[in-house]
């Protein structure tokens, strides 16, 4: 009898496994994230997928590499009121929904994940935000978000978004060493005298900015001036030079497309 077993295992159709895994994990909400959508993105595309798999595993291992900047492009079609991703095609309100299920979850039994539950709960707000400044912004303008590190992380996160056309959203997300939230009320004076400031890292995360000059449409030359002026903080306090401008980038964009001042 467990031979008989054994034998029906063995002539199990690969593609039938294929099918159902893609079936199990099509029914889960994977975030971009997630330990299981590599996977799901082989199973869907075979090895075609391994390309986009190989660029997403170096852009998380240049993200995560001790005082290295890292910059990374990723594209989103405005529809719904949401904004989906080209590449991966992942909404963002599901992922932002999804991130902050998780961390609900994990400060119910951990206390000290409280502190990232509540960054998550300002964060899932984003979407909503970006939604009601795209349908009203000029072309080539920036939505900005700064998130300050917590707990024993060491790096702040700007995501930086910018209305490329009707329909298309460029986002950025630009890594920043030795934040403070002083240096980023430094900072937004720098960029204007309108943007407003916060007295504690949530304030700064709630108080997004939008940001619009006819002469800084082209995202990687704002970019450069955004990570430029916060080098020049360094700059003046230090003396010394200080640069953080050599990047890694990772591109996610349906086309090119050029970017049109308002």
């Amino acid at each position: 009898m467990p031979e008989t077993r054994r034998s029906r295992s063995e002539t199990i159709d690969p593609e039938h496994v294929v099918y159902m895994g893609r079936l199990a994990l099509r029914a889960e909400h994977l975030g971009i994230n997630d330990p299981l959508t590599h996977l799901y993105q082989y199973l869907e595309k075979g090895e075609a997928a391994l390309v986009g798999i190989k660029e997403d595993l170096e852009a998380d291992i240049a993200e995560r590499l001790p005082k290295t900047p890292f910059v990374n492009y990723v594209g989103f079609e405005f529809t719904g009121d949401d904004f989906v991703s080209l590449k991966d095609k992942v909404s963002m309100d599901s992922m932002t929904q999804t991130n902050l299920r998780i961390f609900e979850t994990a400060a119910a039994s951990s206390p000290k994940m409280m502190e990232e539950f509540v960054r998550a709960e300002t964060e899932a707000q984003e979407v909503t935000k970006l939604t009601a400044w795209f349908k009203n912004a000029p072309v080539g303008a920036y939505l900005i978000f700064e998130s300050l590190p917590i707990g024993e992380q060491k790096v702040a996160i700007a995501r930086i978004y910018q209305k490329a056309s009707s329909e298309l959203l460029e986002g950025c997300f630009v890594s920043l060493h030795s934040p403070s939230v002083e240096r980023f009320n430094q900072l937004r004076e720098k960029l204007g005298t309108d943007i407003a400031t916060g007295s504690t890292k949530k304030e700064i995360l709630q108080n997004n900015y939008e940001f619009y000059s006819p002469d800084l449409t082209q995202p990687d030359k704002f970019i450069d001036y955004y990570v430029a002026t916060y080098d020049q903080l360094f700059q003046e306090q230090q003396n010394k030079p200080y640069s953080f401008r050599t990047r890694t980038r990772q591109t996610s964009r349906k086309a090119k497309r050029p970017i049109k001042s308002a």
